[in-house]
């Protein structure tokens, strides 16, 4: 059996991006500078941390500043659209943005579930699967197929095994394609710094 998240990457700024979401009080040019740091996270930043070795004093660099544009992203642009105390809220520019992912994160559950692939757990942008490794062609097939879509991206995380409280409480035992042991991840209470 396979164990993987399937996470969708900047899923609310994608989806405001790929709507043409803006505030109406700010105008198009509010989407286009969502779409300006999507492209450069997505594009630049990001590739070039597979490049680098993990934890070099380049690679912190660079993975500060992709970690800084998804907190604009999502806090500073999509989260703010939210907050009546904010110069961006918009509940519409929100709603929707929300209603789009989430219709859209359904629809790659549904493919999965009809095809035999076990679902684990669901959040607001992602979702943990377990399948027969005999499916492997099929879940390849309903993650392209979804991507193109959807024009989200799907980032895989494998795991050996997960630990949870509940879905936003949980610690992750992660592994590589092949089976190794990568680290932990411990989220929620099981944070430790």
């Amino acid at each position: 059996y396979y164990l993987k998240e399937k996470d969708v990457g900047s899923m609310y700024p994608k989806a405001m991006i790929a709507g043409n979401m803006y505030p109406e009080h700010l105008g198009e040019a509010w989407n286009k500078g969502i779409k300006t740091l999507y492209d450069e996270r997505v594009d630049e930043l990001k590739p070039q941390l597979k490049k680098l070795k993990k934890y070099s004093d380049e690679y912190n660099f660079i993975n500060s500043k992709q970690e800084a544009y998804k907190l604009a992203m999502n806090g500073g642009g999509y989260g703010k659209t939210g907050s009546d105390f904010s110069w961006q809220y918009d509940p519409m520019v929100i709603m929707k943005t929300t209603f789009k992912g989430q219709l859209s994160l359904l629809m790659l559950v549904e493919d999965l579930y009809l095809a035999g692939v076990q679902i684990v757990s669901m959040n607001t942008d992602g979702v943990v699967i377990k399948y027969n490794k005999s499916l492997s062609e099929i879940v390849l097939k309903i993650h392209t197929d979804w991507e193109k879509t959807t024009r989200y991206i799907l980032e895989d995380t494998n795991y050996e095994k997960i630990i949870f409280r509940d879905v936003n409480n949980y610690i992750a035992y992660i592994n590589d394609d092949k089976g190794n042991h990568l680290k932990y991840k411990m989220k929620g209470c099981f944070e430790i710094d």
